[in-house]
């Protein structure tokens, strides 16, 4: 699944062995041609995805399995690849959701501004809203200056920032509707005093 102008760069790897790719948003008859670079794939628009049920055959999984690998920050030194097993993303969004009063409802919202190469993003939003049966949303970047507004756009009733970000939410000054929101929850990592 990718970004449809993000189709170049993928096509850039030589053969890969796609059955299918999923596109998202616009694409020019540049990035259309480049479908014949992948003979194996067939091509489907996320937009054709919605509001279908899941279907297939199940797949046994043990939670320690690894389901993805995350890259560091590198704060420490270079980045580093870690693996994270299942059970990180299905045991810690079971625990966020169950930590929160009254806990996570399924007509609530959740909203997340951060990569989605950081695990935060994923543990934060995406899994405890699959979890809780809620909305996830993923905007493209973070704003300070349209943060709020963004929030009530969604609807969100949770939302987490990482590093400095809520620092910079902190820094603002004061708006008249500042408080007209419906979050709920927010986590910030790293807690500050």
């Amino acid at each position: 699944v990718l970004d449809r102008h993000l189709l170049p760069e993928v096509a850039r790897c030589g053969d890969l062995p796609f059955e299918n790719i999923v596109l998202h948003g616009n694409g020019s008859d540049d990035e259309r041609a480049l479908q014949d670079e992948f003979p194996k794939a067939k091509f489907f628009d996320l937009e054709a995805f919605a509001g279908c049920e899941p279907h297939g055959r199940a797949i046994s999984l043990d939670h320690g399995e690894t389901s993805a690998v995350l890259w560091t920050s590198g704060t420490t030194g270079r980045s580093k690849g870690v693996m994270q097993p299942h059970a990180v993303w299905t045991l810690w969004s079971q625990r966020h959701n169950e930590v929160f009063r009254d806990g996570v409802r399924e007509d609530e919202a959740f909203y997340g501004c951060v990569p989605m190469y950081n695990s935060g993003g994923w543990i934060m939003n995406i899994f405890p809203a699959l979890i809780a049966g809620a909305k996830a949303t993923i905007d493209k970047r973070f704003s300070v200056h349209d943060f709020w507004s963004r929030l009530r756009h969604f609807g969100a009733n949770h939302t987490m920032t990482l590093g400095t970000m809520h620092l910079y939410l902190f820094e603002q000054p004061p708006r008249d509707d500042d408080a007209d929101n419906p979050l709920r929850t927010m986590i910030m990592n790293p807690v500050i005093p």
